[in-house]
Formats: structure tokens, C-alpha cells, sequence
């Protein structure tokens, strides 16, 4: 797992073992970044179910202000902390330790996000709900976007407060960018 792109390209990222995350593969994460173009620049991120922080560390890279990692595992955190560390970005991020719906449900301290990314354990969550506690909460800016990474054959929904922008199939992997109607 390397940076694609930016200040920090080419640096490569600790890992966590498999057996705690999934993390995701560097053609999606291109993919997406080739998708979110410009709009990174600049951006508040949130970084949900962070695992090792590839995807906000690359958000960072290709300038994004600041990003908020959110990640409950303590080992897989270690890690996260030494990437940030590695690739200098340790100052322009914060992490929130625990389980992802109950900081979502605590709230950020009054941030509120550009691009929130939530790339949940596919069988365990049901990221209809994360949207919900999103919209509900108001932590998505005007003009912001979320996007759910999840598996190829997840059954796709209908949120009537969100209208889906993008729907692409990497192999085994769906992201699905949803924007405030």
C-alpha cells in the first residue's frame, strides 16, 4: 500500500494484519481520487472505519486541509498513528478512537465535512444507518458528498434525502457516491 499521489507520493504504509481490516486496494483508491478530482483540494474529510488511513492520508496528500480518521481497533490505530507520522501529516489530522456509530453519534466538536468516506466491514454494518446519523447530525456541508465502499454484490438503496451521483463496480468492490439533493 503506497500514496498515489501528492506531497507524500510513492511513501509507503504499514499494513495492520488482514484479519483486522480490508484495506482498500490502490486501483479503487485511483479510481476514486480520479472521480473526486479537485474537490479534495481544500476539503474537511472524515476518514470513517480508517484502518491504516490510506484514504484520508492520500486525501491530505492531494491537499486536503485536514481530515478526521475514525478507527476503534487499538492495534490497527498504532499503526494509523505511525502512517500519519511517516508521511508528515500527523498535525493536519485527529483521530477518533472507537466504535464508528457512536462517534458519529457523539458528533466531531462542531466540524462539518466536505467528503466523508465510510468504508465499513462489509457483512457487519448497515450503512443505511451511518447515512441517516450523517443527515440527521449535519455533519455533511451543503455541497458535500459521501462515499460508501462496500462489496460488488450489495444490494443497492434508495436514500429519498440523497441522490446517487456515481455507482462503479472495481471487481469485488462498489463505490457508491451519494450528494444532498
Amino acid at each position: 500500500m503506497r500514496v498515489i499521489s501528492g506531497k507524500a507520493k510513492g511513501r509507503r504504509l504499514k499494513l495492520p494484519p488482514e484479519s483486522y481490516t480490508r484495506p482498500t486496494a490502490d486501483r479503487v483508491k485511483e479510481a476514486l481520487f480520479n472521480i473526486l478530482g479537485e474537490r479534495v483540494y481544500g476539503s474537511i474529510f472524515l476518514d470513517c472505519f480508517a484502518g491504516s488511513g490510506s484514504i484520508g492520508i492520500e486525501a491530505l496528500s492531494r491537499g486536503a486541509e485536514r481530515v478526521h480518521f475514525v478507527e476503534k481497533n487499538p492495534a490497527v490505530l498504532k499503526i494509523l498513528e505511525q502512517n500519519l507520522e511517516k508521511t508528515g501529516f500527523k498535525e493536519q489530522s485527529r483521530i477518533w478512537k472507537g466504535d464508528a456509530q457512536r462517534v458519529l453519534q457523539r458528533g466531531f466538536s462542531g466540524e462539518i465535512f466536505d467528503i466523508i468516506f465510510l468504508d465499513p466491514p462489509y457483512a457487519l454494518i448497515n450503512p443505511e444507518e451511518f447515512l441517516d446519523l450523517i443527515e440527521k447530525n449535519w455533519f455533511l456541508k451543503s455541497l458535500g458528498i459521501v462515499i460508501l465502499e462496500t462489496s460488488s454484490q450489495a444490494d443497492l438503496f434508495d436514500l429519498g434525502f440523497w441522490r446517487l451521483a456515481e455507482n462503479r463496480v472495481y471487481g469485488d468492490t462498489r463505490l457508491l457516491i451519494w450528494q444532498r439533493e
